[in-house]
């Protein structure tokens, strides 16, 4: 056989689409799609490999000055990279100074359409221009029809106002993100929630909404329709990705309301709580009015009777956040009041409301000591995942924050929590991160 193969030299030909259909070509190259130096090189190959190593090396880019500077300044590189950019990015090396600059941006991108997702990180609407900020306000919901999905982080808005006009430009959103974005003016928040669509217009075929380190209430006020919308099936967007974190207890009613409107189209669930140790409630009353004017026991009721699941019945995939077994000072909870009263109390009566045969279960947990553990109620939790209904569970996994990768140790202690639980050997799966 090796006295078969061809040696190549400066001379050799490599054979081309006429010796090979093209589609072999085609999915060598796409083995290398995030490789750049190696695309960059197949890119010189022949001219029936380019267009194939354009759309992976332009299908993703980020809009910084130069690069829309190069782009306007050469129609041809417009031309023959345009076409190809899928998902573009904008931010971090932006700033209040290139207003005028933000001009060419909007431009550019209601030249590119083949875009289907926008990213937009660490920005504020004190960069854009009057003349940008007019044609986005007064978009009314006719300029970046293409985009399905919008991700904003670390973004700043003068008003809630201002950033719901905003948003409703993209009238063709399905996927959309909010991470840390906050607006100055909370006077004009919707806070009666009852007829907010009145008010500002909102994207209606959402099928993917993600709020982390926002302020929950208005956004799902709005992009739902307020609450009386939400108990009339098929008027709200049917979402079947829901995932929202950093839920307060104040959130609660909205959320169980949006999850019973949702019904069967929700499949996807991603929840958690941010609930500080009760075993002080004065003085997080005093701290934080606003969050903390419940107790622990009113929580604990709130999230039985708001949040069932019992609509849910296409429920799928689970994931629990914000299971923070480290406290400060640290402590052992060795009682069942220690239980009730730690932050992680909710967990069995949330996952006891779960009425549907999820396929996966998730728990994100931050620890870094075995004694953490025992705030979790293990002998309620081994009796709700032994339940009937959860015998299709394929894969449980525990996200596990505070501990070093490799911590074999762990797995010991979950399953000594856990004995009782036929199936851990076999679903369950931990990954340290």
């Amino acid at each position: 056989m090796l006295s078969t193969l061809t040696t190549f030299d400066d001379t050799t030909t490599i054979p081309t689409d006429r010796s090979f259909p093209q589609e072999i070509f085609d999915n060598i190259i796409d083995y290398t799609y995030d490789h750049k130096i190696t695309l960059s090189i197949c890119s010189t190959v022949c001219k029936s490999w380019l267009p194939r190593c354009r759309s992976h090396l332009f299908s993703e880019i980020n809009l910084d000055p130069k690069l829309v500077e190069f782009l306007y300044s050469s129609p041809h590189a417009l031309q023959t990279v345009a076409p190809y950019i899928k998902d573009a990015a904008l931010g971090g090396a932006w700033s209040l100074a290139q207003k005028s600059e933000y001009d060419q941006v909007i431009s550019l991108l209601l030249s590119l359409d083949g875009v289907r997702s926008l990213t937009i990180e660490t920005w504020s609407w004190d960069f854009i221009s009057p003349v940008s900020k007019c044609l986005i306000l007064d978009a009314d919901g006719v300029i970046f029809q293409n985009i399905t999905r919008l991700r904003l982080q670390y973004f700043r808005f003068p008003s809630f106002s201002v950033l719901a006009t905003a948003i409703s430009g993209f009238a063709g959103l399905e996927d959309l993100s909010f991470d840390n974005v906050t607006w100055d003016d909370l006077s004009d928040n919707p806070s009666d929630p009852v007829a907010v669509d009145a008010i500002y217009s909102s994207p209606r075929h959402l099928k993917r909404l993600h709020i982390r380190s926002s302020l929950v209430k208005p956004l799902i006020a709005w992009l739902f329709g307020g609450v009386d919308s939400m108990d009339q099936q098929g008027v709200t967007p049917r979402a079947h990705s829901l995932i929202l974190p950093e839920l307060l207890p104040s959130d609660i009613y909205l959320i169980g309301r949006l999850l019973r409107s949702l019904g069967s189209c929700l499949r996807h669930l991603e929840i958690g709580f941010i609930v500080h140790n009760y075993e002080n409630p004065d003085m997080q009353s005093r701290q934080f009015p606003r969050y903390y004017s419940t107790s622990a026991k009113e929580f604990y009721e709130d999230l039985s009777t708001e949040i069932d699941f019992i609509h849910n019945q296409d429920l799928r995939t689970l994931r629990i956040h914000h299971l923070t077994l480290y406290q400060f000072p640290s402590h052992n909870a060795t009682t069942h009041h220690d239980r009730l009263v730690s932050p992680v109390f909710w967990l069995v009566p949330l996952l006891s409301n779960v009425s549907s045969s999820l396929a996966e279960l998730s728990l994100s947990m931050w620890l870094s000591q075995e004694a953490h553990l025992d705030l979790i109620d293990w002998p309620a939790l081994s009796s709700v995942l032994a339940q009937p209904l959860l015998n299709g569970l394929r894969l449980v996994q525990f996200h596990v924050f505070g501990l070093e990768e490799g911590r074999d140790d762990l797995i010991g202690w979950l399953h000594t929590r856990l004995e009782e639980w036929q199936a851990f050997r076999d679903i369950v799966q931990v990954i340290f991160l």
